[in-house]
């Protein structure tokens, strides 16, 4: 997958539980038991991470740094929430001027996926395609990594038992 600056896109989430990774736990439409690889990473204590705990977070970051997605996102984001009008996004080349990495806390993620998060101008944002206590790296501030383990199950709240 090609990266927003371009190159392999670089993730993260931390535990929960005796999961080694949050997202294990987010799955939506599992397929069956699966098998995962789950790394850490040491990230830079000097990294600059943005944070989002609630929508206001999401739609400063879009207003601040905007993409204009409507041609492309307005069909199935009016129809999701009913908002006609102007819908932007991030735009991460001018986000990774200023932070390192974007971080979508538990209460971030419960907050505003899906819903639409007014901008001003008269645009909107929508948060989609994060998962719960993710970090999207916009630039390499891994210290080191290591394979912690190899994950067996199936993903969704049940792995969480």
């Amino acid at each position: 997958m090609v990266g927003p600056l371009g190159g392999t896109v670089w993730t993260s989430r931390g535990n929960i539980g005796d999961l080694p990774a949050v997202g294990l736990a987010c799955a939506g439409d599992p397929l069956g038991e699966e098998e995962f690889e789950v790394w850490a990473a040491g990230i830079d204590p000097d990294a600059r991470v943005y944070e989002v705990h609630e929508p206001g977070d999401w739609g400063w970051l879009a207003a601040t740094h905007p993409r204009d997605v409507t041609a492309s996102r307005w069909h199935d984001w009016s129809g999701w929430t009913g908002r006609e009008g102007r819908w932007i996004l991030p735009d991460w080349r001018s986000v990774a001027a200023q932070w390192d990495g974007v971080h979508v806390s538990v209460a971030g993620y419960l907050s505003t996926a899906g819903m639409a998060v007014e901008s001003g101008g008269g645009s909107a944002t929508l948060l989609a395609g994060w998962d719960a206590d993710q970090t999207l790296w916009l630039r390499d501030v891994f210290t080191d990594t290591r394979q912690l383990t190899t994950w067996h199950g199936t993903p969704g709240p049940e792995a969480l038992s």
